[in-house]
């Protein structure tokens, strides 16, 4: 069995060494285990960059910085400018080797500019089974990776306190949608790193019908 582990940094923050640890467990569990990652600034054994050339760093640093002009107009402040992901520009993975040769792939986290919406509609197009380790709130609100003590995400997210215009059919209650339309028939189980986080996920409207699983990190 194969498994492909994506997430955007091989080695950089929590997530990064999670999804890092899970490698290296099924590894030496006699299960073959990788990581797709956007960059790697040094060669690493199973772990995959996306991006081998200055052109394309270039091309993610580009994709970066236009998700956050185009989310700077909505923004309620500076203090939101990271907690809120549109998701509306990345790469196409689904042709990735790794990807195409894997039994499962294993999304980690991908957000600032690596996979977007669509990536993701690609590659649940190829009908593998496929895990989600959810390390934020982010695949079940309508952008923001932690909701604080907004319960929108439980009925549908819309009036978001991350924008400055708050209303019913903002960008929240937008983002929302399309994830809603995007989940459909997804063959796909997800995973919280704590009780709290799969707890959280099973209340949502988005995910609330999906198999969820807690296994602390």
């Amino acid at each position: 069995m194969k498994i492909a582990l994506v997430n955007k940094f091989p080695t950089r923050g929590g997530a990064s060494i999670a999804c890092n640890r899970l490698m290296n467990a099924l590894n030496n569990n006699s299960v073959e285990a990788f990581m797709i990652v956007q960059e790697n600034s040094k060669a690493q054994k199973n772990i995959f960059p996306t991006t081998l050339t200055k052109t394309k760093k270039l091309i993610n640093f580009g994709r970066f910085v236009w998700e956050r002009l185009c989310f700077l107009p909505f923004e309620a402040s500076k203090d939101a400018r990271f907690a809120f992901s549109l998701a509306n520009t990345g790469e196409d993975i689904s042709k990735v080797p790794q990807i195409k040769e894997a039994d499962i792939i294993h999304l980690h986290w991908f957000n600032q500019g690596f996979l977007s919406l669509s990536d993701l509609q690609k590659l649940f197009n190829l009908g593998k089974p496929m895990v989600w380790t959810m390390h934020d709130m982010w695949a079940f609100t309508g952008g923001c990776h932690y909701a604080g003590d907004c319960l929108n995400y439980k009925k549908q997210c819309g009036n978001c306190y991350y924008l400055k215009k708050p209303h019913q059919t903002d960008l929240s209650y937008r983002l929302h949608t399309k994830k809603e339309k995007l989940y459909k028939d997804v063959p796909i189980v997800l995973v919280g790193c704590s009780e709290w986080m799969a707890e959280k996920a099973r209340e949502s409207s988005l995910l609330g019908d999906f198999r969820i699983e807690s296994i602390p990190n």
